[in-house]
């Protein structure tokens, strides 16, 4: 049992960590400078120093989400989830459709707090079925990636 612990706390720690390190990416990209940088915490998040265009804040908000799912895409695309633990495998995979799942419904039942679906909305202005839509048709790639790329069975001996 604390094996499990420890690994769901592991891959946990490491998809948020991939998560916050794409809005420093996207930072980086547009200019800024990181002001704080937290991970552990209720409310992990990237601040920086300058401010930024809407256009800016919108590619900031979006990129934790687009960068794990980036990563996630090469993970089941280069076959490197044959490479690791069934439970490993299931974590991260969960962690992505989770990111997708927070997009949806902060998209349709805005008001929920402070997060990066609500701040690219409003940022972005674009239409919230417009993000559930590509949230689905993100959600049904990687899912058809996931089933296509399964790992292969042991060979009876």
């Amino acid at each position: 049992m604390l094996r499990l612990t420890l690994h769901v706390f592991a891959a946990g720690i490491l998809c948020l960590f991939v998560h916050e390190c794409g809005h420093i990416l996207a930072g980086w990209l547009t200019g800024g400078t990181i002001k704080q940088f937290v991970v552990f915490s209720l409310r992990p998040h990237v601040q920086f120093l300058e401010q930024c265009t809407a256009a800016q804040y919108a590619f900031r908000a979006a990129a934790g989400s687009g960068l794990l799912w980036l990563l996630y895409f090469c993970f089941l695309l280069l076959r490197l989830r044959q490479r690791v633990s069934y439970l490993t495998s299931s974590l991260i995979t969960c962690f992505a459709f989770v990111e997708l799942l927070g997009w949806v419904l902060s998209a349709l039942f805005p008001g929920a707090g402070d997060n990066d679906a609500e701040a690219f909305l409003a940022a972005s202005g674009i239409s919230p079925y417009l993000v559930v839509t590509i949230c689905l048709l993100i959600a049904c790639a990687g899912a058809v990636s996931f089933r296509a790329n399964r790992p292969s069975a042991p060979v009876p001996a």
